[in-house]
């Protein structure tokens, strides 16, 4: 027969990980078995922020993904749909949090950027950018004795 018997708070607190439970057994005397309840949590994930850039070389975007529980994580990028790059984060802490930076030459117009964490459990965390990329920049024109040169504003 317990010598307590937990009431609803006690319950939620074990869930949100706030109790520890002890199990006193016949047969190890004097020992307990101590054990902590710690809920899954999905990862976390912070985006680059939506941003206008002018179109040329290739630009790093950097999310910061998080597992309170620190497990090891998967992280995926997506561009407009179509995965990109794949990262993978050691577990670690808890919490595992880490930098993760995609470098890619976006395409002209609005892109979505996308970035998906998956822990060890399967629990899954996502965010998404829009970068919209613009071509403000006039071409050139260069007159010479050799002739006539053209340059665009993409490089």
């Amino acid at each position: 027969m317990p010598a307590h018997q937990p009431g609803a708070g006690f319950l939620a607190g074990l869930l949100a990980g706030l109790n520890y439970v002890n199990i006193h057994t016949d047969d190890f005397p004097g020992g307990e078995i101590r054990g902590q309840l710690i809920p899954l949590q999905a990862p976390t994930v912070v985006c680059p922020a939506n941003s206008t850039v002018e179109c040329g070389p290739a630009a790093t975007y950097t999310a910061i993904v998080a597992d309170a529980n620190g497990d090891a994580m998967q992280v995926v990028w997506t561009l407009n749909g179509v995965p990109v790059q794949t990262d993978q984060v050691a577990a670690g802490g808890p919490p595992s949090t880490a930098p993760v930076e995609f470098t890619a030459q976006l395409p002209l117009g609005i892109n979505t950027l996308a970035v998906t964490a998956t822990d060890s459990t399967g629990s899954v965390g996502t965010c998404t950018s829009t970068i919209t990329v613009v071509d403000t920049t006039p071409p050139t024109l260069t007159i010479s004795d050799s002739g006539i040169g053209m340059t665009r504003g993409v490089q």
